[in-house]
Order: C-alpha cells, then structure tokens, then sequence
C-alpha cells in the first residue's frame, strides 16, 4: 500500500472525518446525541467521560456541526479508502464529584465554560442537579416557613404542610388577623 497504512480497506468510497477543536469542546454531549449513525459516542470511566469517533460510521451529514453549542466541531471529506481502526479519541475531561451525595456528574471543561459566561454560579460546579433541586426545595420551605411560622415541618423526611388554624374558631380555617 501506498499509503503506509496496514489492513484491508473499509471501503474506496466517500468518507468524513469529524474532528474537534480541543480550547472550545466543553463535552456537553451534544454532538453525540445529535449522531444517527452512531459514529460520535460518550463514554464515562470512572470520573472521566470520554467523547469517540469511528469515521467507517460517519454518513457526513453534519448534524454534530451544526448543533454544537461551542462551535467545536469540525467535519472534513475524504476523499479515498478508510482503513479499519478502533474508535479515535476526539475529547476527554475528568468529572466533578458531588458535594452533597459524591456521584460523579459534568465534565470540568464544561462546569468551567458555564462560570466563563454566567459568573457567580459556583452551586452548579459543587452539587449534582439532584442535590441542587434538593437543597433549592429545602430553602422555599424553610424561607415560607419563616414567614408563614410553624405551619410548614418536617417529619422525617418529608415537609408537611398543616394550616394555621384562625384563633376565634380551632377547626376553621386560617384567617388573617386585622
């Protein structure tokens, strides 16, 4: 073979190469799910998500071009025989880990794209979206319960809500006092 490579070619027809510019990937998996042929894959080790690329799968429609939300993404013909190979690596980040339940949860590369345009959202790189939901929860009903008093408490680990019951009638219900 002319070319150096080694192993019987997929095919002499038309391919594509998706290729990444590294400073903007942020690994928002976006790309990967845009994918129909399945060419683009994320795949989490540990606390290291890893996006791959297997040009023999690419149809060159563009997709992951066109909906990535950094521009990162690039799609390049080739013109000639492909060669059988494993997955190439296109981009690679480690995970954060939770504060709150220590589940490994978003690329780093993309928790640090989210602070460099919305600065002052340190809770989005510290706590998981389900630890984030739980503790937004627990603060509107501890902010209610303060201005609301008693009615709201917590018994195990539900919040229940009980009305306050008005002071001329105890089982009427909740009056404003003048």
């Amino acid at each position: 073979m002319s070319d150096g490579q080694q192993g019987d070619s997929i095919s002499e027809e038309l391919h594509w190469i998706v290729e990444r510019d590294m400073e903007k990937c942020s690994l928002c998996e976006v790309c990967t799910k845009s994918c129909k042929t399945g060419a683009l894959e994320a795949r989490i080790d540990g606390n290291v998500i890893t996006i791959f690329f297997r040009a023999e799968l690419c149809d060159g429609c563009g997709l992951c071009v066109q909906r990535c939300p950094e521009e990162a993404s690039i799609l390049t013909r080739i013109d000639g025989p492909i060669y059988a190979t494993s997955a190439r690596i296109l981009s690679t980040s480690n995970l954060l880990q939770c504060l709150g339940c220590g589940a490994f949860f978003a690329p780093i590369r993309k928790l640090e794209n989210i602070l460099r345009h919305h600065p002052g959202m340190e809770l989005v790189t510290s706590l998981c979206p389900d630890c984030r939901r739980s503790r937004m929860v627990v603060e509107v009903i501890e902010t209610k319960r303060d201005v609301e008093g008693p009615a709201l408490h917590k018994t195990g680990r539900k919040w229940s809500w009980k009305p306050v019951l008005g002071d001329d009638d105890p089982d009427g219900p909740p009056c404003p006092k003048p």
